[in-house]
């Protein structure tokens, strides 16, 4: 406006107004206490799945990665343990995974794959 008031209109009530309509009404009290809200949190998620151990070992031979990995990985039949540490062993190679030969794994896989 003109002499610098705000003018409030209410496209869903189809009201106009001088005051501000969003901080209007009373305020809500609070109805739960700290307690009652967490017991109904950890009710809601929902509850680990049993250990199914720390890793799971891939015995691969490096001249045939692919059809060595898919065999292996299709002969697991729980999906739980896919979802823990992949630990990548080459056959006839000793050596311990830190993360370099399951890098190498994944480097020498998607080179067979595409």
């Amino acid at each position: 406006m003109p002499d610098g008031r705000v003018y409030y209109i209410d496209h869903t009530n189809k009201t106009t107004t001088w005051t501000d309509p969003r901080v209007a009404g009373p305020t809500v009290p609070y109805s739960r206490d700290y307690q009652a809200k967490y017991h109904t949190f950890r009710r809601t998620i929902p509850r680990p799945k049993a250990h199914v151990g720390p890793q799971v070992e891939l015995h691969v031979d490096r001249k045939d990665v692919m059809e060595t990995s898919f065999r292996v990985i299709m002969s697991i039949k729980d999906v739980e343990v896919l979802k823990t540490r992949l630990w990548v062993v080459f056959d006839g190679e000793r050596g311990l995974d830190y993360g370099g030969l399951s890098r190498e794994w994944f480097l020498i896989l998607s080179r067979q794959m595409f």
